[in-house]
């Protein structure tokens, strides 16, 4: 969230974000005023499909960025160019707490010992093992990706915050394939992980993120002083009571799966 100051939150290695976020939407999904928790939907689509911490038929995943650069490169990489001008920047005013903070090196190590990692994924000494295994580039994530969605929601962490692989320069992006000089790797891997503007959050709660948006804003592109926020309706309101999300049907299937294996 541009603007935003994390604070610790009560969960180890987590933070508490509060400020502004963007994602590009569909012009055809851009609901507004009493519709707008449509733009966070979980139909059988999110559970089917395979997203970053939000493995396939476990868990469903809400996608922002903490910078509209940010989104416009996640758009880039999924949506051809001829179909961008189909979509409309979503900005919000929102907050989140008890995100599980993974742009931070020394927080792996805490990860690990919190959820047990190596119950899942082996051995996992090094906080690098995590980290490479959970940003792996292919689209949807990695299995050490999986693993990590999978445990924090039985934690109690409401989303995950990490580095966003597709706003990383074209040099960066060769670095951390290893095709530069080994040295840039490294080198690369430590500007990724610091760049703030270049992360990405996901929500695994659509009505929660719901009840957390103040406001938000539909628009071509990003608009840097906004004066015509619409106010969410839904703002602060129980998740339990979104008329078109069943949060409660969500908590149910994300407690009787079970972990089978890393394939």
């Amino acid at each position: 969230m541009v603007d935003f100051v994390p604070r610790s939150g009560s969960l180890p290695a987590s933070v508490n974000l509060k400020g502004k976020a963007f994602r590009y939407q569909p012009k055809k999904f851009a609901f507004k005023g009493q519709e707008f928790s449509k733009c966070f939907l979980e139909g059988e689509w999110k559970w089917t499909s395979r997203q970053r911490f939000a493995g396939q038929g476990f868990a469903v995943g809400h996608y922002v960025s903490l910078a509209p650069y940010t989104a416009r490169a996640e758009l880039s990489h999924y949506i051809r160019p001829d179909q961008q001008e189909d979509y409309l920047l979503l900005h919000i005013n929102a907050s989140m707490d008890n995100v599980l903070d993974l742009t931070k090196p020394g927080n792996y190590g805490i990860v690990n010992e919190h959820l047990r990692m190596e119950d899942y994924v082996g051995s996992t000494k090094y906080y690098i093992d995590l980290l490479l295994g959970a940003m792996e580039a292919r689209d949807g994530g990695s299995a050490v990706s999986d693993v990590l969605g999978y445990l924090a929601i039985r934690a109690g962490y409401n989303g995950i915050l990490f580095p966003s692989l597709r706003a990383q320069s074209e040099k960066t992006k060769m670095a951390l394939r290893r095709h530069l000089n080994p040295n840039l790797y490294w080198y690369s891997l430590e500007e990724m992980i610091r760049r703030w503007d270049l992360y990405n959050l996901v929500v695994f709660s659509g009505a929660k993120l719901v009840s957390n948006i103040r406001n938000y804003l539909f628009a071509l592109s990003y608009e840097m002083n906004v004066t015509k926020w619409s106010d969410n309706p839904l703002f602060e309101s129980d998740p339990a009571q979104n008329p078109y999300i069943d949060d409660e049907s969500r908590l149910a299937r994300i407690a009787r799966t079970q972990w089978t294996s890393l394939n």
